[in-house]
């Protein structure tokens, strides 16, 4: 099982609205400095993932981090309010009454101060419904994240860390070595592989995310669907150049129907031929082998080499996967 540990900062962002929901509930309480009360709810949050198994969840991080944290709430205001007297402090804040605890007070100014209105730092402009949507999107990601890990081989593991959440041993490294952000090659001289072994290792795991977040993420995709930032291969089985398909498809997907240089690339040999229409967005790619034509609108960036399209956030999808007698293309073109 991987350690939850590991991947603190991101389980940490997912649920940062509930982080400030429970320090904001301290910080009234006992008139903590916000950063304070911030502080003693991550450092609950940071102790009760040591019993957190992801397999085993039902509920999810975010469920999970509430009840953490609620109870560290309740436990750090029962245990200083039990030896001093708090005062409530009632006022009204657009149109509703509100009530706040104080812990110490300086004056009996400072408590009718304002009308008796006690001093909350607000968290953000968010309303409370877009935050907890905001929350509950960034759990999802965490827990695609921590599906990925557990799917990945030991040394793949070890790569997606150095790619996405490099330790500071490894940024000492790319220090020393005059690099900001971490390559593939920066990768296998720090844990000792071929820079081939690298390569390959990356790719499958961008595979991997992508099936992955395909098959169990739908909801979480649908926003990079409609920004056009994930890989998306339309493919139309006529039996002849399907450009009436392509129209549909660039008209309904709202792309921009203008082409780019080079507008066109035809090759041919023998019974093969590729024709690639260049986009913006992407490439409309249209295959012929004997007397069958498959025709393609490929959103992403393409490479007529491999038949990979890679998308947002290191996705990626293989042409391949749609017909299977690309590759065999390739080496005919190629030859």
């Amino acid at each position: 099982m991987t350690d939850v540990r590991e991947l603190y900062p991101e389980v940490a962002a997912a649920v940062r609205p509930v982080i400030l929901f429970h320090a904001r509930k301290i910080s009234m309480a006992l008139s903590l400095p916000m950063d304070d009360a911030i502080q003693e709810v991550s450092m609950a949050l940071y102790r009760g993932m040591q019993g957190y198994d992801f397999n085993r969840s039902h509920g999810g991080i975010h469920a999970y981090a509430d009840v953490i944290l609620r109870n560290c709430a309740a436990s750090i205001i029962t245990s200083s309010i039990s030896t001093t007297c708090c005062p409530h402090v009632v006022y009204r804040e657009d149109g509703k009454l509100k009530v706040a605890k104080r812990s110490r007070l300086a004056s009996l100014d400072e408590l009718t101060a304002d009308g008796g209105r006690a001093r909350i730092e607000p968290c953000c402009d968010d309303t409370p419904e877009d935050a907890y949507t905001r929350g509950e999107m960034q759990a999802r990601r965490a827990k695609l994240k921590m599906r990925l890990v557990n799917k990945l081989t030991e040394r793949e593991r070890a790569i997606f860390k150095c790619l996405t959440q490099p330790a500071e041993g490894f940024l000492m490294f790319l220090r020393n070595i005059g690099l900001e952000e971490p390559t593939h090659a920066a990768v296998a001289r720090y844990l000792g592989l071929g820079k081939n072994a690298v390569d390959y290792s990356a790719f499958s795991i961008r595979t991997k995310f992508t099936k992955l977040a395909e098959a169990e993420f739908p909801d979480l995709i649908e926003g990079y669907i409609e920004r056009g930032t994930w890989p998306m291969i339309h493919v139309s089985r006529e039996p002849h150049p399907d450009h009436e398909f392509c129209t549909r498809v660039i008209r309904e997907r709202g792309l921009d129907p203008r082409p780019t240089e080079p507008a066109r690339d035809i090759e041919m040999a023998g019974d093969w031929a590729r024709e690639i229409h260049n986009y913006p967005w992407g490439v409309v790619l249209i295959i012929k082998r004997g007397a069958k034509y498959r025709t393609m609108v490929i959103e992403g960036r393409f490479n007529k080499l491999s038949g990979g399209v890679s998308g947002a956030d290191g996705t990626w999808k293989n042409v391949s996967g749609e017909v299977p007698w690309y590759p065999k293309l390739v080496r005919e073109l190629t030859k």
